[in-house]
Parts: structure tokens; sequence; C-alpha cells
């Protein structure tokens, strides 16, 4: 082998060994940055005429698609899971803690001791001024209550549009990345910085929406959801959204436009196409899908529960129990016929009745509003609920009662009186008509009292006509400004009846503590939050609901947190930068550069003790 040979494999030795260094130095410096991952040096040997020399050829960075799919999953998963978490660990807050100070159950319960306290002395004034202000203040309750629901479906609505920035910032971005990634002469350092710099950018798209990655063989990406829609290709894909400023309970979600309360967000594809993607149910995990769901489902399903307690108690006081008269007809048929000419939209007829010896119960709700009819449903409880408009007077409701019951009963109807009979056998039995109607005065010798009132003084009748009387009630819901001004109005049903009659308030207290109630089924009450019993259960059961609500989001957001951190781990594990290991390398390059060094030293020397030899001869 020749000097020149030698002195060629010595160079290109000090070649590799400085690439090698420079990327050892990368490391190094970027051992603690987010996002890097570990660079190495391809070094091979190369055979040569008369040698051999080695070669720096291409810098490998670290990374395992499998291992980075896995990541963005979880990462959208996780983001679900947290945002879920947080925002019910504020509602559950906002409720308390069951039997806490300032908890609604605890509100509920000093209110009913302080009227259970009332039916014992009547005629004492702050007695019954102590009801009075416990009535305002479980009033006040479930209108903060409303304020702070309706607050964090705002907040959601917010950090939606604050999303959508970041998603659309890094959408650009990535284009950029992909641009710079197709140039074939974009170098080893920067196409490495750039894989780095798509990675995290990828890692924020799929914190806010759920995304699957295709990576290109340069290196490129593209976007789709989980659901198939493209997010990023060549061109990125823009969201847009457009949220109301102030949301209210009354303010929902809605797959028709014109009815839409909450806002719209939709994505401009990379091949131009407009999609809803709340309406079309496109994302199904991130933090976007998770304000979404909460926005539209969980929040309004709390508001629900909040609304039908308010309702509740307002019904409790202000319902006056009618029951029906004995009635027969031709045939030897039996039953019952009640006065219907003080129904109210949203007040109801409960019939009893038995065919075959099986015993069924129907609330039968006055329901106006025609785009509401059909209503026909079952409660938790066994009751069948059906809406009928009584508008027409009792011969209309009898008709359209005897066309949802069937031929087992004769309905009949005559001015507002309802009559409701057997088949004349024994296979069927009328067991009791009873009607529910609102009191229409404080003092006109009714037990029932206005207690609980809507916007402006006016009584609460649960009509459902329109978006629906309950609709966000908790946060309408005060004390009555009459009852206010004159508590004597708790016991007093005429205004010449004792200061000391019981007859009132007991009833009041025995509707309060004996009626059940149960809210309509809603789009969420699949879930298990449908209520149904007394006010005071209502108020537990949603206590409970939204406590396990919480608990469950909370034990899955941790199940994430412990995922991501395995994740994290092996991530670490497979692109972090081992000090250790590095300054162990730089050793043996160190060692392998002043051999080199020392080589071309060597022979520089023997050229120039030859060159002296060749001149002296």
């Amino acid at each position: 082998m020749g000097l020149s040979a030698v002195l060629n494999n010595a160079l290109s030795g000090l070649t590799s060994n400085q690439a090698s260094l420079e990327v050892l130095s990368r490391n190094v410096s970027n051992s603690g940055t987010p996002g890097y991952h570990s660079e190495s040096m391809s070094v091979i040997g190369q055979a040569g005429p008369d040698s051999n020399y080695a070669i720096a050829t291409q810098v490998t960075r670290a990374f395992d698609q499998s291992l980075q799919t896995s990541y963005n999953t979880e990462t959208s998963d996780s983001a679900y899971a947290a945002v879920t978490s947080k925002y019910l660990d504020q509602l559950q807050t906002a409720l308390g803690t069951p039997g806490g100070d300032n908890s609604l159950d605890t509100v509920y319960n000093k209110f009913e001791s302080a009227l259970n306290a009332l039916t014992a002395s009547p005629d004492d004034y702050s007695t019954r001024a102590t009801v009075v202000s416990s009535a305002q203040t479980l009033a006040t309750t479930l209108n903060q209550l409303t304020t702070q629901v309706q607050s964090l479906r705002q907040q959601t609505n917010q950090q939606i549009n604050a999303d959508v920035s970041t998603v659309n910032q890094a959408l650009n971005s990535l284009v950029q990345v992909n641009q710079q990634l197709n140039d074939i002469n974009t170098d080893p350092t920067t196409r490495a910085q750039l894989l780095d710099q798509r990675d995290t950018l990828v890692g924020q798209v799929a914190s806010n929406l759920d995304v699957n990655a295709n990576y290109g063989p340069n290196g490129t990406v593209t976007l789709t959801t989980r659901s198939g829609v493209t997010v990023l290709d060549q061109k990125a894909g823009q969201l847009s959204f457009s949220g109301n400023a102030d949301i209210t309970a009354g303010q929902q979600f809605s797959s028709d436009d014109s009815q839409n309360g909450v806002g719209t967000l939709t994505l401009n594809t990379p091949s131009g196409m407009k999609i809803d993607l709340v309406k079309q149910d496109v994302l199904q995990s991130g933090e976007m899908a998770g304000l979404i769901n909460l926005r539209d489902n969980t929040l309004v399903q709390a508001q629900t529960q909040l609304d039908a307690i308010a309702g509740g108690v307002a019904q409790a006081f202000s319902t006056n129990q009618t029951t029906g008269t004995a009635a027969s007809g031709a045939g030897g048929a039996t039953g019952l016929s009640i006065d219907v000419s003080q129904v109210q939209p949203g007040n109801t007829l409960t019939l009893d009745y038995s065919v075959g010896g099986v015993s069924k119960s129907v609330s039968v709700v006055d329901v106006t509003d025609g785009s509401k009819l059909p209503m026909d449903y079952t409660q938790p409880d066994g009751t069948r609920v059906v809406g009928v408009d009584f508008s027409g007077g009792a011969s209309s409701v009898a008709g359209q009662l005897q066309s949802l019951l069937g031929p087992s009963l004769h309905i009949s109807g005559s001015g507002s009186t309802l009559t409701v009979l057997n088949d004349g056998t024994s296979n069927t039995a009328v067991a009791g008509l009873t009607a529910q109607t609102t009191s229409t005065a404080s003092q006109d010798g009714s037990l029932g009292l206005n207690l609980f009132v809507d916007s402006s003084n006016e009584p609460y009748t649960g009509s459902l006509d329109g978006q629906g009387e309950q609709v966000g009630f908790a946060g309408r819901i005060t004390v009555n400004s009459d009852v206010i001004a004159n508590n004597a109005l708790l016991v007093q049903d005429t205004t010449t009846a004792p200061i000391g009659e019981v007859d009132r308030v007991n009833y009041l207290y025995n509707q309060l503590t004996n009626e059940n109630f149960s809210g309509a089924p809603t789009p969420t009450s699949g879930l298990g939050g449908q209520l149904s019993g007394t006010v005071g259960q209502l108020i537990s059961q949603t206590m409970t609901f939204q406590g396990n609500q919480a608990g469950a989001a909370e034990s899955n957001a941790s199940s994430h947190s412990d995922a991501m951190t395995a994740l994290s781990s092996r991530m670490t594990s497979e692109y972090g930068v081992d000090v250790n290991g590095e300054m162990a390398r730089l050793v043996q390059l160190q060692a392998a550069y002043s051999a080199n060094a020392h080589v071309v030293s060597a022979v520089q020397s023997m050229l120039t003790a030859l060159e002296q030899a060749v001149g002296i001869g």
C-alpha cells in the first residue's frame, strides 16, 4: 500500500469522525429538548483498488412508526378524558358534597325542615318567615347552579374557539414542513430537525382532533380523522367556528341550523369540501370532541336535572289534587268522571285502571303544541305518559284518549266533564282518576299555593309547548312576591281562614315529601340521568348521578394519564439521548480521531523526509 493510499484512509477516517462528532454534539446539546429524536451517523467501510477507507453515509433519526401511531392515538384519548374530568369536577364542586354546608341537598333539607316546623306552629310569624327565607335560599341556589352550568358551557365554546386556532396554525405549519421534506436538496441535519418539528405538530393536532397520521417515504405526513375525513394532504384543511357569545339553558345544539343555539364547527377540507363536524358526528376523540360532548350533552343533562328539581318543587306546592266522582253507563259499565276545565298546558290527569288483573297507570299531559305530539313514553316507575291537547274540551280529550288507550275502556266527554268507564265486564276496572291542576290564586279556598313561580311572578305549570317551560326553569325560579309580602298566605287559603289553620301547610308539606315527579326523557337520559321520585329524591339522585359521573371521568382520565406516562417513558427510551452512552462514544471517536491524526502526521513526516532525501541526491 502506498503512502498516498495510507493518507487517504486516514483523511477519510478524520472526515467520518468529524461528521460523527457533529451528530454527537447535537444529541448532547438537545438531550433535554422536548420532541428531539436522537440521531446516529452511519459509517461504512469502502473497498478501493489498493485500500479500505471509511465513509460517513447518512444521519439516522430514531423513529418507530408503530410507537408514534400509539402515541398519537393516546394523545387524543387522554385529551378527551382530561377535559371531561376537568369540567365535571367543577360541576361537582358547584353542587357540593352531599351533606355539605352549602350543598344543594343541605339547602333543600333546611327548607323542608322549616316547612315541617310550620305544621306545628302555623300561627308563628318567625316560623313562617323562616320558611320564606329558606325557600328564597333554595331558589337562589338553583339560580346560581344554573348560572354555573351555563358558564361551563360557555367556557367550552371559548375553548373550542381557541383549539380551532391551535389546530389551524399547526396544520399550516405542517404544510410548510412537508414542502421542505419534499425538497431533495434538504440536507440531512435540516431534515432531521424538520421531522422533529413534524411529530411535535402532529401531536398538537392529535391533542385536539382524533387523527391518524400516514407517513410518506420522504417523511411527509397526511392526516385523516378516525372517521375518515382528510384534514391534511398536500394542502391543509381549515377549521372555522362561530359560537354564541352568551349561552343560556335554552340554547342547545340542533341539526336544524335555524334552531341551533350554540354555534357551528366546520372544516374546509384540503379538497375544498365543507363539513359540519358536529352535525355529521365526525369527531370521536380529542379535546374538541370532549368539549362538544360536554356542551351539548353532559352539561345539558345536568341542567335538565336541575330544571326537573325546580319544576318538582314548584309543582309540589302549586298543584291542587281533584279526584273523580263515581259514574256509570250502559251495560253496567262503571268508572269515574272529572271536571277538566281547570287543566292548563302542562297539567295532568292520572288514570289508574286494570285489564285482566294487570294494573296500569297513565299520566295524561295537556300538550297544545302539535309539534310535540304524538307523545307517548314510559317513566322509570312504569307510569305511561301520553300527550293530549285539552284545548278542544272534554269531548276532544275523550276521543284522543280512546285512540291512545284502546277499547278496554269507554271514554266520553260532555262540556267540561270527562268520563272513563270500564267495558261493563269484570275484566276491566277503573280504579282512580285525578286531576293535578295549578292553583290560580293565593286565597281561593284551594290548598295549593304558588310559592315558587316563574319570571314576572307567573305560575309554573310545566307546559311543554314551544321550547317547554321547564327548560332553564332552575335559572328563573323565584319565590312568589305576594308570599314574601304576606307570609300568612302559607297557612290561610282564604282571607277569613284562622291564622292557626293547618290544612294548607299540612297539604303543602305532604305534597313536598310524598308527591312523585319525573322528567321527560332527553337525548342523554339513556345514560341513567332521568329522574323520578319526590323532590328530595330528585335532588339525591342528581347529586349521586353527577358524583358518579365525575368519579368515573376522573378514573378514566387517570387511566389515560398512566397510559400516556408509559408511552412517554417508552418514547424516551426509544428516542431520547443517552448522555452516558454519548460520552462513551465520544471517547471512542477521540481515540479514532487521534489515531487517524497520528497516521496523517507520520505520513507527512515520511513525505517530508523523502523530499529532503531526493533533494540531497
